[in-house]
């Protein structure tokens, strides 16, 4: 491979991996996160408190989680 197409395939992956997104974003301002994006785990264990924040409402030690 010449190095005029290494460099056209190196730019061509940073710009698509650039604009790949495998994070998911939600600020809970609509005060559920069952909807919108859905969440699943153990959405009783979880509130979304007065600010706006996702929070463990879980009293017993243990492991919680969603995905």
């Amino acid at each position: 491979m010449n190095t005029t197409k290494l460099l056209f395939a190196l730019l061509f992956i940073i710009l698509i991996s650039a604009k790949a997104n495998a994070q998911v974003v939600d600020n809970f301002t609509d005060g559920n996160f069952t909807a919108n994006p859905v969440w699943a785990g153990d959405s009783a264990q979880f509130i979304v408190n007065s600010a706006f924040q996702l929070q463990t409402n879980n009293t017993i030690a243990g492991a919680s989680y969603l995905s």
